[in-house]
């Protein structure tokens, strides 16, 4: 049942996402997607989001783990956090 639910949590993401967001981005979440069509194009206006956007992401939430790791270690009780990558 876990591997079931994980895929109908990710391919339900992914169609809300590009509902919402495709007619805007072209629904693309692929960098290098992205780059190919855009090169072909000349049209490059937007291509630093797709770059800019997860690196700056990332940051921000490695700053959050960060945070809360440290203001919830504290007290006595211990911080265990499992990444589900």
């Amino acid at each position: 049942k876990g591997p079931v639910k994980q895929a109908a949590l990710v391919g339900g993401t992914l169609f809300v996402l590009i509902l919402l967001i495709g007619p805007l981005t072209g629904a693309s979440f692929n960098p290098a997607r992205s780059l190919g069509p855009s090169l072909f194009s000349g049209y490059l206006d937007n291509q630093p989001v797709y770059y800019v956007g997860p690196i700056v992401g990332g940051a921000c939430a490695g700053l959050i783990f960060w945070g809360l790791k440290k203001s919830h270690g504290r007290g006595n009780e211990k911080l265990d956090i499992v990444c589900v990558c």
